[in-house]
């Protein structure tokens, strides 16, 4: 397993990110994480591809996929304000 450190660009937190193994977001693997004070999450994953789906109320959904191989990976994001 591999850590996998979420790092949201404005440090928000009470971001929910949910990872799925497919694209079409219907396989999740584990509960939903949240961002901490400094806009950061962790879970723990074996090697491959996998989706995430970030929200929080009065934002846009923000919705990408990530590679693990063989390392611990940051996955930076940012969630842009509701039009």
């Amino acid at each position: 397993e591999h850590t996998v450190t979420f790092e949201e660009a404005n440090t928000l937190e009470g971001v929910t990110i949910q990872v799925y193994a497919d694209s079409e977001h219907q396989v999740p693997i584990g509960e939903p994480i949240m961002t901490d004070e400094k806009g950061e999450a962790t879970i723990d994953l074996i090697s491959g591809t996998y989706y995430y789906v970030a929200t929080k109320e009065g934002f846009q959904n923000k919705e990408d996929s990530f590679v693990i191989s063989d390392t611990d990976t940051p996955v930076a994001f940012e969630m842009e304000t509701e039009l």
